[in-house]
């Protein structure tokens, strides 16, 4: 694991250690399981990982004010995948993007400190909560909207992504 001169980071949204979780593809909808070891310090992310594509390296920054979080997943000798999320208090959740490709090549993710336990069944309260914290619309109007369009979305038990793969929901991802 990379290590710096620098103290970990305090903040409990960001402890310093192995961490566990997933990413979804939208083609098959499955979750594709990711093992990491980060270190957080200086609002900065630096780490290491493998999943089913192979061996990566993370190196980004993370903001303790608003708990956002951006970051390069580099695999070895391979290409690079662009996350940006927001730190719960339970872990990183947020959404996945292969730099230069179709909006398809893009996913929801969660990731969270192993000592946590098996935290996969939080995932679609984790991303409804995220989904909904998602910035505000421009004008009052819209603003209005999207408010009634999310509580009759909540209120029937459906939600749609915020990802733009036409027909993607949560409730089709399988685990």
């Amino acid at each position: 694991m990379p290590t710096t001169d620098e103290p970990h980071e305090m903040d409990d949204r960001f402890p310093t250690g192995e961490w566990r979780g997933f990413y979804v593809q939208p083609d098959s909808r499955l979750r594709h399981k990711m093992e990491l070891l980060l270190e957080f310090a200086q609002e900065e992310i630096s780490g290491m990982g493998d999943d089913s594509v192979g061996e990566f390296t993370i190196k980004g920054t993370y903001d303790t004010r608003t708990g956002q979080c951006w970051w390069t997943k580099q695999y070895v000798g391979q290409h690079r995948v662009l996350y940006e999320g927001r730190a719960n208090g339970r872990g990183i959740i947020g959404q996945w993007q292969v730099p230069g490709q179709p909006a398809s090549w893009s996913g929801p993710f969660f990731i969270w400190p192993r000592a946590l336990g098996d935290l996969e069944s939080e995932f679609e309260r984790a991303f409804l909560e995220y989904e909904l914290s998602a910035p505000a619309p421009a004008s009052p109007a819209e603003l209005v909207e999207a408010r009634r369009s999310n509580a009759h979305l909540i209120s029937m038990g459906e939600r749609s992504s915020p990802f733009p793969t036409p027909g993607y929901s949560l409730a089709e991802i399988k685990l």
